[in-house]
């Protein structure tokens, strides 16, 4: 796909510019939240929707003003468009396995639109994320998990979502709502040069935070714990998932409201947000008490709060594409 845009007849753009290639046999996943294009994209590949703009090819062949292609014994590609939504738990994850299966028995190149975060994150070779239209980022399921591209990215990929907070950076100090921590020498050194403070949006996910009664004395030196209140908590048997209050009274906090509205998420109410912490199993906290908190400053994420890019991406190191 080259300079692929979907515009309809009163201007608006649903989906902007996208360049995109899919490799044969490769199986790619187009993910977003509710209207951000993804079913628009693949109607353009099928040939059920005009391409405004752009130029589509199939095996080197243009395909802009071809009719839609049968379903046929043996086909060039096989195009989903969340074919499994309206399935049961236990059936959607039968289903998962079995499309897996048959993909790779058969190599055939396969496009799937989903905004089910289990789906993108063990069916796809490579996940294009999509944001109103335009694509934010192609990579694989680990590094989009563990290296996104921006704040949309990060706050999309992974359930539950990654907690995002306002904080101030002070050479290599971070100061959080909650806490004040170190950064290590591996997050240090991906941060662009600076000269004085500067405000930042910092990214942790729920499984790095740990109850610190159950954390080794060598992982302790890798972060920093803290004092907090625990609202509630939901015990899941294998891990148990702990709500902790903060306040902020930030200015930042008006950016990751919409960020929030764009991911589909809850925003918090009032003065009072909350982390959402994955802990051990193990972990004796209590709804309404008292606990004290580890958190792994190795797995931090900082972003600039006016671009959304990351800051920290571990892909800075290696000087490697994206797209």
């Amino acid at each position: 796909m080259r300079g692929i845009t979907k515009r309809y007849g009163d201007g608006f753009e649903a989906v902007s510019d996208v360049d995109l290639d899919i490799a044969d046999g490769e199986f790619v996943i187009l993910v977003g939240p509710s209207g951000c294009g993804k079913s628009t994209l693949l109607r353009m590949i099928v040939g059920l929707e005009d391409i405004s703009d752009g130029e589509m090819r199939i095996g080197g062949e243009v395909v802009n003003g071809k009719a839609p292609r049968a379903i046929v014994r043996e086909p060039q590609a096989f195009l989903f468009d969340e074919p499994l939504s309206n399935l049961d738990a236990k059936l959607r994850v039968q289903m998962r396995t079995e499309i897996a299966r048959v993909q790779k028995k058969y190599g055939t190149t396969t496009v799937y639109v989903t905004h089910d975060q289990t789906e993108a994150m063990t069916l796809g070779d490579r996940v294009a994320v999509l944001r109103k239209g335009v694509i934010q980022q192609v990579d694989t399921p680990r590094n989009l998990y563990n290296d996104p591209a921006n704040l949309f990215v990060a706050g999309f990929i992974g359930s539950p979502a990654m907690n995002l907070l306002p904080g101030t950076l002070r050479g290599t100090t971070l100061e959080l709502p909650f806490v004040t921590v170190e950064l290590p020498e591996r997050v240090a050194r991906r941060l662009p040069a600076s000269d004085g403070e500067r405000r930042v949006i910092a990214g942790v996910r729920p499984e790095d935070f740990e109850d610190a009664s159950l954390v080794s004395e060598r992982d302790r030196d890798h972060g920093t714990t803290f004092r907090t209140k625990v609202d509630d908590i939901e015990w899941m048997g294998s891990e148990l998932y702990a709500y902790l209050p903060y306040t902020s009274d930030s200015s930042l906090d008006e950016t990751l409201d919409r960020l929030a509205e764009d991911l589909d998420l809850e925003t918090s109410s009032g003065d009072v947000s909350h982390l959402v912490t994955r802990l051990d199993a193990e972990s004796e906290v209590q709804a309404a008490g008292d606990a004290e908190i580890w958190m792994d400053a190795r797995k931090l994420h900082l972003f600039d709060p006016e671009t959304g890019e990351a800051l920290t991406r571990r892909r800075s190191e290696q000087a490697a594409p994206t797209g």
